[in-house]
């Protein structure tokens, strides 16, 4: 039984997301929106904290991810985040949860947002007024994620340096 209602409901949501992609107006054909050099599964661990950082393919206008955070056995928070296209402009937006995904209440009014300053080769830089966020490919393995409040102050800098787990064609 429960089977069955898991497939129906995943049938109903293929029939529903074809609908909308099929009634959306068309546009102009655009570059592809994100990097795939972030595309896979990475991971950084210290003593018993373990954060896993999860990218999807660019696709669609769009590259989606995730993050969490645990400790021990203790998830401590998730992530959800995209880069889109606004206008001329490329965005990084994040959403901070809880365990159980409760949103945290400080993004009420929307989600933390970062525009693309610069990119590239193996390396995107995104602004707020309030901090920098930098995501650049060390190397094939090597994936370090560098969030500095703004003003620049390097001893306030947080520093993740991730593992690639696994590739994003399965390899």
């Amino acid at each position: 039984m429960h089977t069955r209602t898991v497939r129906s409901v995943a049938c109903a949501g293929v029939v529903i997301a074809a609908a909308l992609l099929g009634s959306a107006s068309e546009e102009p054909a655009r570059a592809e929106v994100g990097f795939p050099w972030l595309t896979g599964t990475w991971r950084m661990e210290e003593g018993d904290t373990v954060c896993d950082e999860i990218w999807g393919e660019p696709r669609g206008g769009s590259q989606f991810g995730a993050f969490r955070l645990t400790r021990g056995q203790t998830t401590g928070f998730l992530e959800i985040f995209m880069i889109e296209r606004n206008g001329d402009d490329v965005y990084l937006k994040l959403r901070h949860f809880s365990r159980g995904l409760e949103p945290w209440k400080d993004e009420a009014a929307g989600p933390t947002t970062w525009r693309l300053v610069s990119s590239k080769e193996r390396e995107a830089v995104f602004e707020s007024a309030s901090s920098r966020l930098t995501y650049r490919r060390a190397d094939e393995h090597t994936l370090v994620a560098r969030l500095q409040p703004l003003p620049a102050k390097e001893q306030e800098a947080n520093v993740f340096t991730f593992r690639l787990v696994r590739p994003r064609d399965g390899r």
